[in-house]
């Protein structure tokens, strides 16, 4: 029981401090949220600005968003490369 009630106040602590920081910052919030709609993703520069209030601009397309390609060539590739057969992607029937 006393284990109980000591997670119960870490737990309503960490709510209200949460609650209080959101109530606190609710305009950087808004601001933080619509770029995440619009962008997808932020990085940690771009939210330090949008948090003092100022305007961020990202390209359009899809070079914001492209991923980098894999430093390592798959094992399909490398099989292929090697001039070996890359395994069936159907499994054997049982």
């Amino acid at each position: 029981n006393l284990i109980d009630d000591e997670v119960k106040r870490i737990v309503e602590e960490a709510h209200d401090k949460a609650h209080t920081v959101l109530t606190e910052h609710l305009d950087e919030l808004h601001r933080i949220a619509a770029a995440l709609r619009e962008y997808e993703t932020l990085t940690g520069d771009e939210i330090k600005a949008l948090a003092r209030g100022e305007n961020i601009r990202k390209p359009n397309g899809d070079a914001a968003v492209k991923k980098p390609a894999p430093s390592l060539p798959s094992s399909r590739a490398r099989k292929a490369a090697m001039g070996e057969q890359p395994a069936s992607d159907s499994s054997p029937a049982a």
